[in-house]
C-alpha cells in the first residue's frame, strides 16, 4: 500500500501549490502594469491625470517587487522540483503554471532591460525616466 504524502508542506499539496501561483501571477500581473507605466513618459510628468502617490509608488516600488516576486518564483520552482521528484499527481499542471510564470517574469527582465539599454544608448543615466 502506498503511504499517503503529508498535507503541510506546499509541494504535497495541491491548493496551496494553486495559491502560491496565483500569489505570482498577482505580483507580475502588478509589475507588469508597472513597466507599461515606467515606460509612458506623460506617466512622470503628470499629464493625463494619474495621481502623484502612483508615480511614487511606482518608481519606489518597481525593483523591490520584481526581486520579491523573484524569490517566490525560487520558492515556487523548489516546491514544484520537489513535486516532481515525489511523483505527485498534480506535477504537470505544476511544470506547465511554473513554465508559464517564469515566462512572464523573463518578459518583465526584458522590458526592463531594453529600457536601460536605450537609456545607456541615448547618453541617459541608465534608470532615467523624464520628469
Amino acid at each position: 500500500m502506498k503511504k499517503p504524502l503529508p498535507r503541510g508542506r506546499i509541494s504535497h499539496n495541491p491548493s496551496l501549490l494553486v495559491a502560491t501561483a496565483f500569489v505570482n501571477l498577482v505580483l507580475l500581473s502588478i509589475l507588469g502594469v508597472f513597466s507599461w507605466l515606467r515606460d509612458q513618459p506623460l506617466f512622470w510628468r503628470n499629464v493625463g491625470g494619474w495621481p502623484l502617490w502612483l508615480r511614487d509608488l511606482v518608481g519606489g516600488g518597481f525593483y523591490p517587487l520584481f526581486f520579491l516576486e523573484l524569490g517566490f518564483l525560487f520558492a515556487l520552482t523548489a516546491a514544484v522540483v520537489r513535486c516532481v521528484n515525489l511523483r505527485c499527481s498534480f506535477r504537470g499542471p505544476a511544470i506547465v503554471s511554473l513554465a508559464l510564470l517564469w515566462g512572464l517574469w523573463l518578459v518583465m527582465v526584458m522590458v526592463v532591460l531594453a529600457n536601460n539599454l536605450d537609456n545607456l544608448f541615448s547618453g541617459r543615466p541608465l534608470h532615467w525616466h523624464p520628469g
